[in-house]
C-alpha cells in the first residue's frame, strides 16, 4: 500500500537555483545541435581536441558539456 500521508516541504537554500533553471548537460548531439553541424563533425572536434574538455566524463566513453561552457567557447572564437 502507498503511504498517503502528506510530505514535508524544504524550503530553498540560499544560492541554490530551482531545478527548473538547470539545464541538463550536453551529450555529442547536442553539442551538435547548439553549434549547428552534425553529431559527426563533432565527434571529428573531439578527436582533434578542438572542443573544450568535457565537464563530466563517464566510464571514458560518454562524455558531457555544460551548455555555458560550448556558448562561452563559441562566444571565444571557437568554431565548429
Amino acid at each position: 500500500m502507498a503511504d498517503l500521508r502528506p510530505t514535508r516541504v524544504v524550503p530553498p537554500l540560499d544560492g541554490v537555483r530551482p531545478a527548473a533553471d538547470i539545464e541538463p548537460l550536453l551529450d555529442t548531439a547536442g553539442v551538435a545541435r547548439l553549434c549547428g553541424v552534425c553529431r559527426r563533425s563533432v565527434e571529428r572536434m573531439i578527436a582533434r581536441r578542438q572542443l573544450p574538455p568535457p565537464d563530466l566524463v563517464v566510464c571514458r566513453r560518454l562524455k558531457r558539456w555544460r551548455p555555458d561552457t560550448i556558448r562561452r567557447w563559441l562566444e571565444e572564437g571557437g568554431r565548429p
